[in-house]
């Protein structure tokens, strides 16, 4: 993470065209604002467009705008935001073709013309996309046009999954735990043995998106994972290690979609330990089988 930001910050200065991949909640908007916060537009606009949206019905109006016509009043589209600062195309993979290549003609024209206008329009932007999906893998099937991608993807950041850097998971999940609380005026929560069991069992397949709900529950007191609240004693050491055992064996089923020999031989277990550890914390290796 630390090359990550310094890849960013290196990126933002030169002020190129940036194709950001990685899975869906590991930041790839937050990167995206980074790189022009830092760069040398920093003052203009930064116009986020997010494809999934567009349509073709849509496409004109959104992005192009219109003239007055009549008493409908002169309507900027988002080119016209964007002018001289930054348009952030989010899930790029989800823009039909027809409208790749309308795009993509747009960007290389670097005018465009609003409907009702006479006159072209300068357009000077740097674009940043972002996308989950294999571009490559979509080219080959015919769904993502090779001229846009080339275009895009001159420079291309990848970010991790969040299971792919747990050393982060803590302090992440404090930092967003501090920002719930002071969004929502209350004390920071405790961060107890069970949430730590939480924070280093779990697989976070959701990435920092799910982290950060996770951690704005925790401020609410909503997490199931807080000592008790009824006025009871708090869980002492052997619970909180049950629990962190159990989490870790759920995980491995997770990961292995059920299969027990997996899990055990990821976890380096001997089958009849396993399996009693199972029959101790109530798992059952079918709830974590697909469908």
């Amino acid at each position: 993470m630390q090359h990550l930001r310094e890849t960013i910050a290196r990126l933002a200065e030169a002020g190129g065209d940036v194709l950001i991949l990685g899975p869906s909640g590991s930041g790839k908007q937050t990167v995206a604002r980074a790189l022009h916060r830092q760069g040398p537009r920093r003052t203009r606009a930064f116009v986020h467009v997010a494809c999934a949206a567009l349509d073709e019905a849509r496409f004109e109006a959104e992005m192009l705008g219109s003239e007055p016509q009549g008493r409908a009043p002169r309507q900027p589209g988002r080119l016209e935001a964007a002018h001289r600062g930054t348009l952030y195309l989010d899930e790029i993979d989800a823009l039909a073709p027809v409208l790749q290549a309308r795009l993509l003609a747009l960007i290389e024209a670097g005018q465009f013309l609003p409907p009702g206008s006479a006159t072209p329009r300068p357009l000077d932007l740097r674009i940043i996309a972002s996308t989950g999906a294999d571009l490559e893998a979509l080219m080959r099937q015919g769904r993502f046009r090779s001229d846009l991608y080339y275009r895009l993807s001159g420079t291309t950041l990848s970010l991790p999954p969040l299971a792919d850097r747990r050393e982060d998971i803590p302090e992440l999940f404090r930092h967003f735990l501090l920002m719930a609380a002071a969004r929502l005026n209350l004390p920071v929560a405790p961060v107890t043995g069970a949430v730590k069991a939480r924070l280093a069992g779990h697989g976070w397949p959701g990435n920092l998106r799910e982290l950060q709900q996770f951690a704005e529950s925790h401020a609410l007191g909503l997490t199931p994972f807080d000592p008790r609240s009824d006025g009871g004693e708090a869980p002492g050491l052997a619970d909180l290690v049950a629990e962190y055992e159990a989490e870790l064996i759920r995980e491995a089923l997770r990961l292995a979609q059920g299969n027990a020999t997996q899990a055990m031989t990821r976890l380096r277990l001997p089958r009849k330990t396993f399996y009693d550890k199972l029959t101790r914390h109530g798992i059952r290796p079918a709830d974590f089988r697909p469908g």
